[in-house]
């Protein structure tokens, strides 16, 4: 399969895997080269609101179609519940720092 559009780690391929997991697909799907590990969707920093939002709905959405994948619900419940403002400051903290580190 050709991964260049699929890489199976950034925010598209992690919420498109949880809801082909979600609904029983994602072993069918020959899209993705690397399995499904929470452990990465619990890296996920959400600095957005409406980012926010969508993962609260997938949430919502896997809650129903998969309510015993506890790892699933529980990964992303741990990324809804990091504050959005700390995730900004984080990562514009990370941005300037490594501004200055290349200037320096």
């Amino acid at each position: 399969p050709n991964n260049a559009y699929n890489c199976g780690r950034c925010l598209k391929c992690l919420r498109n895997m949880m809801i082909l997991k979600s609904l029983g697909n994602l072993e069918a799907c020959t899209t993705f080269d690397v399995a499904l590990d929470t452990a990465n969707i619990k890296k996920i920093e959400v600095t957005d609101y409406a980012v926010r939002k969508l993962f609260q709905d997938d949430l919502k959405f896997i809650k129903k179609k998969s309510p015993t994948d506890l790892a699933l619900i529980n990964a992303l419940q741990h990324v809804i519940n990091k504050p959005v403002v700390l995730m900004k400051i984080k990562h514009r903290l990370k941005y300037t720092l490594q501004k200055y580190w290349h200037w320096a």
